[in-house]
């Protein structure tokens, strides 16, 4: 099972690499988004088939039931008043757990279908659900990055800079890739452009 400690030393036996090669099954559940959140979005029906589990994962959003392994943290703007209080803190996820999230995001999710099997989603679905977890890992990153200079921890900021690359080339491809679709589309272009302009 991974943990914040097993990643990072991971990422250092690979000489600062990222966790492109390690294997997602082993997470632990509930890794990429908290439980706290992930059952509240389950009571609010509002998982997306990309997080169910394979026996509910075609199902009414009603009768959709979380996979703690599939499961990644959303973005969620902040209120006027400064953002909800969350039972969980709300804390940021850590470097290593954001690298995951990524690789997942992009490595898993992008390229591969559903349970392997399961074709209904179109590119600009799953690029929409990408953008959109996509943009709660900048956040958290944007929590991040100010204590790793300030620590100057060099391999975290190393495994940064190659996460905000990953993403804008993701940004890029994706914004060329969906290029021709008509505004009714369920890819929302403004969301594509926000990862290259950040």
């Amino acid at each position: 099972v991974i943990t914040d400690k097993a990643a990072v030393a991971a990422v250092d036996r690979q000489g600062e690499e990222s966790l492109d090669n390690m294997s997602l099954p082993l997470l632990d559940d509930f890794y990429m988004c908290s439980e706290w959140e992930a059952k509240d979005r389950q009571k609010h029906m509002e998982l997306n088939r990309l997080e169910c589990t394979r026996e509910t994962t075609s199902s009414h959003v009603r009768s959709r039931k979380v996979d703690p392994r599939r499961v990644v943290k959303k973005y969620r703007r902040s209120a006027a008043g400064g953002g909800a209080t969350v039972p969980d803190g709300g804390k940021p996820r850590s470097v290593a757990q954001l690298d995951v999230a990524v690789h997942y995001l992009l490595g898993h999710v992008l390229t591969t279908a559903p349970f392997d099997v399961d074709c209904r989603h179109s590119l600009a679905q799953v690029a929409a659900f990408v953008d959109d977890r996509l943009r709660a890992v900048q956040v958290d990153l944007t929590v991040q990055t100010p204590t790793m200079e300030a620590n100057n921890n060099s391999k975290h900021l190393i495994l940064v800079q190659r996460m905000e690359a990953r993403m804008a080339r993701y940004g890029l491809l994706v914004t060329y890739l969906l290029s021709n679709l008509d505004n009714r589309s369920k890819y929302e272009h403004a969301f594509g452009q926000t990862a290259l302009d950040g």
